[in-house]
C-alpha cells in the first residue's frame, strides 16, 4: 500500500482515468467517486492538477459542467508529452516530486513521468480506492479551501509596467508590503530549501540539516521569523528568514531570495529588528543600506491576487539569477527557467549562460572532471519547441577557461583572472581567490595543471565560434535573444578603477560587439544591450545603476522585460502571419487539385 502521508498534490489524467471514455471521441461518463475524491483532497489541503492530452477549451467546458473545474490548479491540457509538463507543474508549485502523485491509465505515460521525475509517485486508476480510504488520515482540515485560494493566486501575474524617473520613485509606486510570521515550523520545508539554496542574498551562509533547523525553530533560545512580500506586480511568497540568538543578540541565519533583489527588503528588516550583530560572509549581492526606508509597509499577511491574460508563447530563460528578476515582470505561464544550480563542490553555479557551456551542451561534448560543473549541462533547450530562447551572458567575463593540453576539451572553472593551475592551485588552496572549494586537494590541482592550461576569459575567436555553434543547433524558427552585460565606463587612467574592473570592462565591450555582429548575420538572433539601460540620468549625470557587480536595479530589470516582451510579441506575430499564409497556399493548392 502506498504511503500517502506526505502527499501534497495529485495530478490527474482524464480519459479513462478521471472519467470513462475519450473526450475527443465523445461521449464521456464522469466517475462520481473521482469527482468526490478531488473535492475531498482539496478540503484536506492536498491540491489537484491535470495533465491530459486533450483540447483545452473542450476539456474546461466538460469539467465546468461536472462542477469541478475550479478545484484544479496549474492544469496542463494540450497534446505535448506528459513527463516534462509534470516536471514544470511541480516546479511552478514549489513542490518536490516525492510529495506528488500522478494517476494515469497508460503505463507508458507513467514510465515517461518517472523518467523526468524519478522520485514521483505514480498509480493506475485501480489504486484510487486506497487513496480514498486514506483521505481522513492525510493532510489537515481546510474546509475553507484557503490553500486552494493561495495556489489560485500563484497562477496569476501581471504585465503592467511604467516609466520612472528614478529608482526611488519606482520603489515608492511599487506598493511593497511585507508581513513577518512566527509559525516557522509550519513552513519548515520551504525555509530549509531557502537556507540550502540561497547564496548571494544569504548573509550568514550557515549550513545545517533539516532536523537541526527544526530543533532551532522549537528552541526558546532563538527568535525565528519568515518574511512574505507582495507588491503591485504580484506575490513573491516567502522571501526571507532570520534566526536571532536572543542571549547574544546575534543573527545566526539571515537570508533572502534573489527575486526581491533591489527592493531593499533585507535592509528594511535589519533596521526593523534593531540592527543586531551580524557576521556577513561574502559574497553578497546587496549591501545593507543605512538610509531609512519609507516605501515598504508592514501588513498582517502579505498576499495579493492579480489578474493576468493568457499567453500564447513558450519562452526559455537561461543564465544566472538576473533572469528571474527580469522574467518576474513577464507573464510566467509558459516560461521555463534554467538558472543557478547546485555546484559539485557545494554552493551554487552561475555559469549556465557561458558560451563554452552552451556549445558543449549543443554538441554533447562534456569532459568529466572534478573541475567541470556537470550540473551546468542539464537543459530543456532541446526537449521541446520554444518560440524564444533568452540567454544571459552576464557571467561570461567572470569565469576562467582551461583547455586540455593534449586534446580538445575545455573546462569552465573559477575566476577569469585567477589561474587555478598556478603553483598547483596555490591561490585557491590558500583561499586567495574569491571562489574556493574545500573538497579539492593539492593533488587534484596538480592533476588538473598537468592536463589543462589556463586561457583566462574565453578568447574572442573561441567565444564567437561557441556562440555560432550554439545558434546553429537551434531551430531557425526560434528567436534567440542575448542579454549583453553592461560595459562599465572605466578607463585605464582612472585611479578609482581596479585593474580587474578595467579588464572586465574592455572584455565585456568586445564580446558585446561580437554578439552584435553575429546578430546582423543571423535572422533569428537579436540582442538587448543592457549598457544603455544600466545608465540613467540623475541631475544631468549618468550613474551606474548596479545593485552589485552582476546585478542591475529594479528599474533596469523592468526596462529589459519590456523590451523582451515587445521583441518576442513581434516574433510570434510574424510566425502566426507566416502560418496563415502557408495554410492559405495549401488550401488553394487543394482547391486547384
Amino acid at each position: 500500500m502506498m504511503d500517502f502521508s506526505k502527499l501534497k498534490l495529485v495530478i490527474w489524467d482524464l480519459d479513462d482515468t478521471f472519467w470513462n471514455g475519450t473526450l475527443s471521441e465523445m461521449p464521456i461518463v464522469p466517475i462520481k467517486e473521482n469527482v468526490d475524491l478531488v473535492k475531498a483532497l482539496v478540503s484536506r489541503g492536498i491540491m489537484c492538477s491535470i495533465v491530459s492530452k486533450n483540447d483545452f477549451e473542450q476539456t474546461k467546458e466538460q469539467l465546468e459542467n461536472i462542477g469541478v473545474w475550479n478545484y484544479f490548479v496549474f492544469s496542463s491540457i494540450n497534446w505535448e508529452p506528459k513527463g516534462q509538463r509534470i516536471k514544470s507543474i511541480i516546479k511552478e508549485m514549489n513542490l518536490r516530486s516525492q510529495n506528488v502523485l500522478f494517476v494515469d491509465d497508460n503505463q507508458t505515460n507513467l514510465n515517461e513521468a518517472l523518467y523526468y521525475n524519478p522520485e514521483l509517485n505514480v498509480m493506475l486508476p485501480a489504486g484510487l480506492n486506497e487513496l480514498a480510504d486514506s483521505i481522513n488520515l492525510i493532510g489537515k482540515d481546510d474546509s475553507s479551501l484557503s490553500r486552494l485560494s493561495q495556489y489560485k493566486i500563484l497562477e496569476k501575474r501581471t504585465k503592467a509596467s511604467h516609466e520612472f524617473k528614478s529608482e526611488d520613485s519606482f520603489l515608492k509606486k511599487s506598493k511593497i508590503r511585507v508581513s513577518i510570521h512566527e509559525d516557522c515550523i509550519n513552513v519548515v520545508d520551504r525555509l530549509f530549501e531557502m537556507i540550502d539554496r540561497t547564496h548571494q542574498l544569504n548573509f550568514t551562509k550557515n549550513a545545517l540539516c533539516l532536523e537541526d533547523l527544526k530543533d532551532i525553530l522549537r528552541s526558546k533560545r532563538y527568535e525565528c521569523r519568515y518574511i512574505k512580500c507582495v507588491d503591485r506586480f504580484g506575490d513573491y511568497g516567502i522571501v526571507g528568514f532570520y534566526c536571532l540568538e536572543t542571549t547574544t543578540n546575534e543573527l545566526i541565519h539571515y537570508l533572502f531570495s534573489c527575486r526581491t533583489l533591489g527592493l531593499h527588503i533585507e535592509s528594511f528588516i535589519y533596521q526593523l529588528i534593531g540592527k543586531p550583530k551580524l557576521n556577513i560572509v561574502p559574497p553578497v549581492a546587496a549591501e545593507l543600506i543605512k538610509k531609512r526606508i519609507n516605501y515598504i509597509k508592514i501588513v498582517d499577511n502579505a498576499t495579493v491576487e492579480i489578474d493576468t491574460s493568457e499567453v500564447e508563447h513558450n519562452v526559455l530563460f537561461r543564465g544566472p539569477c538576473d533572469i528571474e528578476a527580469i522574467a518576474y515582470y513577464l507573464n510566467k505561464g509558459n516560461i521555463t527557467f534554467e538558472s543557478n544550480r547546485r555546484s559539485n563542490h557545494g554552493g551554487f553555479i552561475y555559469l549556465l549562460g557561458h558560451s563554452q557551456i552552451l556549445r558543449d551542451i549543443s554538441s554533447k561534448k562534456i569532459f568529466n572532471s572534478k573541475f567541470a560543473e556537470l550540473n551546468a549541462f542539464q537543459t530543456e533547450i532541446y526537449q521541446k519547441k520554444y518560440d524564444v530562447i533568452v540567454i544571459s551572458l552576464f557571467s561570461e567575463a567572470l569565469y576562467g577557461l582551461y583547455k586540455q593540453k593534449n586534446g580538445d576539451y575545455y573546462v569552465v572553472y573559477g575566476e577569469s583572472l585567477v589561474d587555478a593551475t598556478y603553483n598547483d592551485g596555490e591561490l585557491y588552496l590558500n583561499k586567495t581567490a574569491n571562489i574556493t572549494f574545500d573538497d579539492l586537494t593539492r593533488q587534484d590541482y596538480i592533476d588538473f595543471a598537468n592536463e589543462f592550461e589556463y586561457l583566462g576569459p574565453t578568447p574572442y575567436q573561441l567565444f564567437s565560434e561557441n556562440i555560432n555553434s550554439f545558434i546553429n543547433s537551434i531551430d531557425g524558427n526560434t528567436k534567440i535573444c542575448f542579454l549583453l552585460p553592461p560595459s562599465l565606463k572605466i578607463v585605464e587612467n582612472d585611479e578609482n578603477a581596479s585593474s580587474k574592473k578595467t579588464l572586465e570592462s574592455g572584455y565585456v565591450h568586445e564580446i558585446n560587439e561580437i554578439i552584435k555582429n553575429i546578430c546582423k548575420e543571423k535572422t533569428n538572433c537579436d540582442y538587448i544591450d543592457t549598457t544603455k539601460i544600466a545608465y540613467r540620468t540623475r541631475r544631468g549625470k549618468k550613474v551606474y545603476t548596479y545593485s552589485s557587480n552582476t546585478h542591475l536595479s529594479r528599474t533596469a530589470y523592468i526596462q529589459i522585460a519590456k523590451r523582451l516582451h515587445k521583441m518576442y510579441k513581434k516574433h510570434i506575430y510574424m510566425i502566426k502571419k507566416k502560418n496563415i499564409f502557408l495554410r492559405t497556399i495549401k488550401w488553394i493548392i487543394n482547391k486547384v487539385s
